[in-house]
């Protein structure tokens, strides 16, 4: 029988390490009259593994393969893979990664179990949500929420940059969750457009998925190791030097950066993408001529080089850039009236719930009004949807 619907959790995508890009390539548009930038290209782990085919029929438990019908591969791991499937018992669609036992070693297993620990712990509308867990000789399967509105990485290379007003909207959600995430000494140390989901295609809400890297630390205390992905990775991490939750505030401002410009904060190759990285060396000229003052501060902020000045979650919370429309962004769950019709009968005076007082108000106006009718109709189907 298939779970519950879970509290907030987190799924996986498996441990990668530190190495050069490119993946897939994200065209930027060109601005002005300069020649097109170099593309974006998805983030790639800072060490090389080789992804094996993803293959489960001879290994899936009976106990998971009575509860659920699984579907095609969503992606792929050095260790397994991840599935869309659906509930026998619900028709409800969720997300399975599987991990393959005979392929991992002792410390894949050892980070694969802190993980699943860390994934029942943390309970956040801004993670993806973890539901249950099977285990056979062979694998085992990670049941997490199904996230249908695909990456923010596929949304940038679709639109090729972000108005100022959409940028907002998602940075305060992803700053809502780090926070959260810090205040639970928890540090992602994999921030990247591919790692935040959309809920839907038509949502501007988003989760933070894959936390095989993520680690937990003592209040005050710092970590080390080289992890995470080159282009999003802080200084002091590339370097080797020890280092906390601010690291996790550089990679949030090259996310927002490449939002805003559609392009990568870091060109190059991997050497000239560290050498840059290490000495800050962004371009917040041509590529942010056409942003506002507010806009290339808050950026400026999260992209120092040293961590120290840097501001945490909150403090980037409450930058005039975020803060000015951080009451607009809220009404995405509830709308509040901002103004009055006036007329000579008193009856005919009622709120204009869309009329915020400035044009990005309008735009979240229209998202909230869009995600409140996709989720009645979702209820009303009885299905849940979700991704991994």
């Amino acid at each position: 029988m298939c779970p519950k619907q879970p509290s907030h959790g987190r799924q996986a995508l498996g441990a990668s390490k530190l190495e050069a890009p490119p993946c897939h390539t994200l065209e930027a548009p060109r601005v002005g009259s300069t020649p097109s930038p170099a593309p974006m290209v998805a983030a790639g782990s800072m060490a090389e593994k080789q992804v094996p085919e993803f293959a489960v029929s001879h290994e899936v438990d009976s106990l998971f393969e009575a509860d659920y019908d699984l579907h095609r591969v969503l992606g792929r791991g050095a260790n397994g893979g991840v599935r869309s499937a659906v509930c026998r018992a619900t028709g409800r669609h969720v997300a399975v990664k599987s991990f393959r036992k005979h392929r991992m070693t002792p410390e894949d297993h050892g980070d694969m179990r802190k993980e699943l620990e860390l994934l029942t712990s943390i309970s956040h509308p801004g993670v993806v949500s973890f539901e249950a867990v099977y285990e056979s000789e062979g694998a085992v399967h990670m049941v997490m929420e199904r996230l249908s509105g695909g990456e923010l990485f596929h949304r940038i290379q679709k639109v090729g940059r972000f108005q100022e007003g959409e940028a907002i909207d998602v940075a305060v959600q992803v700053l809502e969750t780090v926070s959260y995430l810090h205040s639970r000494n928890i540090l992602h140390r994999d921030i990247k457009p591919e790692n935040l989901v959309f809920v839907n295609s038509r949502s501007s809400r988003l989760k933070l998925i894959d936390f095989g890297l993520a680690a937990t630390i003592g209040r005050g205390l710092r970590v080390m190791g080289k992890v995470g992905s080159l282009g999003y990775a802080a200084p002091e991490v590339l370097a080797g030097h020890s280092y906390d939750e601010r690291a996790d505030l550089f990679s949030v401002g090259c996310v927002v950066y490449a939002m805003l410009t559609g392009r990568p904060a870091f060109l190059g190759g991997g050497a000239e993408i560290r050498r840059r990285c290490e000495l800050g060396l962004v371009d917040f000229g041509e590529p942010c001529r056409h942003l506002s003052s507010e806009a290339r501060s808050f950026l400026q902020a999260l992209l120092r080089p040293e961590p120290t000045a840097r501001p945490s979650a909150q403090e980037a919370l409450a930058h005039p850039w975020l803060s000015s429309c951080r009451e607009v962004v809220r009404a995405r769950q509830v709308v509040k009236p901002c103004a009055m019709v006036k007329s000579s009968s008193p009856k005919s005076q009622r709120p204009l719930l869309w009329a915020p007082c400035c044009l990005i108000g309008v735009f979240h106006s229209v998202v909230s009004m869009l995600d409140r009718l996709e989720g009645n109709t979702a209820s009303e189907a009885q299905c849940e949807v979700g991704s991994f």
